[in-house]
């Protein structure tokens, strides 16, 4: 699969913060939405989780969702 990955680990982990505040604290890649995406956990100040889907391919950020 990372060789399907245009966008790097470091790429993806640089987006993610942009759509959500907060730390780079995991990201693994994995097939989902049909397609292969990076996933990337990130966490804020207030314990917050929250995973970002980033798109491989493009580095698009497909979603966002939080976590308790």
């Amino acid at each position: 699969m990372a060789a399907a990955a245009k966008v790097t680990i470091d790429q993806a982990a640089k987006a993610a913060p942009e759509k959500t505040a907060g730390k780079v604290i995991e990201a693994e890649l994995e097939k989902k939405h049909g397609k292969v995406i990076w996933e990337v956990k990130t966490v804020d100040a207030e314990g917050k989780v929250t995973e970002t889907h980033i798109d491989a391919d493009s580095g698009a950020v497909i979603e966002s969702k939080s976590k308790k």
